[in-house]
Formats: C-alpha cells, sequence, structure tokens
C-alpha cells in the first residue's frame, strides 16, 4: 500500500436514530405546551427524577428551572413530604392509574399551600 494522499478507502459507520429523533421531537412538543400553561405542570419519571418543568412550578418553589430539571423530587420537596405524600401516589400513577388529589404542603420557606394535584401516566 503507497500513500498517494488519495483516499481508496473509507469506514461507514451509520446508525438508526429514528427512534431516538422521534422521541426527541415528541419531547420538545411537550416542553412547548408546559412552558406555556398557567399551571403548574412537570414530568417526573420513574426514578423521581424531573424531566421537564414549567416556570409556574418552579416559581412556587423558588428555584430555577435549570434548578429543578435533572433532580430527584425528594431533594426539591424533603424527605417528608416526598415519602409521606408525593411518592406512594407517584408510584400509583406510574402503574398506570390517573391520580386526582388535594393538599396541604409544606414549602421549604416554611409557608403553606393547599394544591389540588393530578398525576397522569405519560406514555
Amino acid at each position: 500500500y503507497e500513500n498517494t494522499g488519495i483516499v481508496n478507502n473509507f469506514i461507514l459507520v451509520a446508525e438508526d436514530i429514528t427512534e431516538r429523533k422521534q422521541y426527541e421531537l415528541k419531547l420538545k412538543q411537550f416542553e412547548s405546551i408546559v412552558s406555556q400553561s398557567p399551571d403548574h405542570l412537570s414530568l417526573i419519571d420513574k426514578n423521581y427524577i424531573y424531566r421537564i418543568v414549567n416556570l409556574k412550578y418552579s416559581a412556587t418553589w423558588g428555584k430555577s428551572v435549570q434548578e429543578i430539571t435533572g433532580k430527584s423530587a425528594r431533594d426539591l420537596m424533603g424527605d417528608e413530604l416526598f415519602e409521606k405524600v408525593v411518592k406512594p401516589k407517584l408510584d400509583n400513577c406510574f402503574l398506570g392509574n390517573d391520580i386526582k388529589y388535594s393538599d396541604w404542603f409544606q414549602m421549604k420557606d416554611g409557608t403553606k399551600k393547599h394544591f389540588a394535584v393530578h398525576y397522569s401516566p405519560y406514555y
């Protein structure tokens, strides 16, 4: 083999990323809907990690969207609220059930707020 500066061979590596691109598009559409809503909206995965939150949701917790996204619900809400109220309901939602309830929530600044909450499975 003589190196003449002309490439005679190459390796082609290709991967079908159609499914990933479709998922990314759906996620962007969901983010758009979430960000424009006047309601508190978030998308939490099965590891209780926030994937998407809107401005209304982040403002309630006194944090930016970036400070919440990628973090756990336990970290945001604290152990007691998460374990006693939120986690059991999220676990039920992860089983495919639509969950609605209302309750008082102790915020980290010490104030109490009453919320009507609706958890819906997202497929």
